[in-house]
């Protein structure tokens, strides 16, 4: 089952291009669509993962969806390990609120006042 994960999560590249940027962006429209701030990108990983689940109760034969599951939560730890490196000054306290000194500038975390390089 690793195989088949490793192997669509190469396709999912593919066709959608990085992870990180199309989960906020994901994260960023379904704050709009509930009223609330932007969802974290880890936490549309486990909300994904979350449906997975619920048809996964109704449906536990269905291998494709424990595929998906899997490939959610390596996608989540990668976007969690990804989002804390991208932050240039290190002072990275809680994914919920992003770092409390930069700013999101081309999809990297840079100190307040400073361009992206």
């Amino acid at each position: 089952m690793v195989s088949d994960v490793e192997n669509i999560l190469e396709d999912r590249q593919e066709d959608y291009g990085d992870a990180l940027p199309n989960f906020r962006k994901i994260g960023r429209i379904w704050g709009a669509l509930l009223g609330i701030e932007d969802i974290p990108p880890f936490k549309v990983a486990l909300m994904m993962d979350g449906l997975k689940s619920v048809r996964l109760s109704g449906n536990p034969e269905h291998k494709d969806s424990w595929v998906d599951k899997l490939g959610y939560t390596s996608l989540g730890q990668a976007i969690t390990e990804e989002t804390i490196k991208r932050c240039k000054c290190g002072a990275w306290q809680d994914l919920n609120l992003g770092c409390p000194t930069c700013t999101l500038i081309d999809e990297r975390y840079v100190p307040k006042g400073e361009s992206a390089k």
